[in-house]
């Protein structure tokens, strides 16, 4: 289950998991805003999420995110 995303989607996915905007996403790992944008719409239809609160659940679900990561 873990090869469903990219490792770089499941770093985007946990900096989401602790209330990390698109923009600041973007700053902190050197992207651009689009590319996270389209980074987090890729992972919302991946895991089959109506939103971005949806996709961390469903990922800590599915064990792609471990329990207690969101400390930081």
């Amino acid at each position: 289950m873990t090869d469903l995303l990219t490792p770089r989607q499941l770093e985007i996915l946990e900096l989401v998991s602790l209330g990390k905007t698109n923009a600041a996403i973007a700053a902190r790992l050197g992207l651009s805003k689009f590319g996270v944008d389209h980074a987090v719409i890729t992972i919302r239809n991946k895991l089959e999420a109506r939103d971005r609160a949806h996709a961390v659940r469903r990922a800590f679900e599915q064990g792609l995110l471990p329990v207690g990561k969101g400390q930081r």
